[in-house]
């Protein structure tokens, strides 16, 4: 008995020249591939994220961003009677347009979140105001005593 059958380890198979049949032959390198980094890495195409026109051609854009910005600004009590009211007139005639076809439709999530911030915001305005008449008022007769 040979000592190599004693080894546990893995032995490594025989190369053989057909193995590499399977594999692609690769490309000589030529002069032409030093012109190919001096050409930027990524062609600009048509539906490229980075344009300024809109993306569905004849329709306007959408504002949902800003309403929705305006929302949260209401509803964090920044202006509330302001931004409120802006995000829910802006945000219903946003709504219109898209349902009659005028307006991109992609941001209708936005716009309606915005709304909904802009009628919480203005909800709570008048709640805390109401508790704050409340309470001066509720200060004023004990001082009064």
């Amino acid at each position: 008995m040979p000592a190599d059958d004693d080894d546990d380890r893995p032995t490594r198979r025989p190369r053989r020249d057909d193995d590499d049949e399977d594999r692609p032959a690769r490309r000589p390198r030529s002069s032409r591939d030093d012109e190919d980094e001096e050409r930027p890495a990524r062609r600009r195409r048509d539906d490229d994220d980075y344009e300024d026109r809109p993306r569905r051609s004849g329709l306007k854009p959408h504002r949902g961003t800003m309403i929705l910005i305006f929302g949260i600004l209401a509803t964090i009590q920044c202006c509330a009677i302001v931004f409120g009211l802006l995000a829910i007139i802006m945000g219903q005639s946003d709504l219109k347009e898209m349902d009659a076809g005028r307006m991109d439709p992609s941001g209708r999530g936005m716009t309606k979140a915005g709304v909904i911030l802009g009628i919480v915001g203005l909800c709570l305005m008048v709640v805390l105001t109401i508790l704050r008449f409340t309470v001066f008022a509720g200060n004023a007769m004990l001082q009064q005593r």
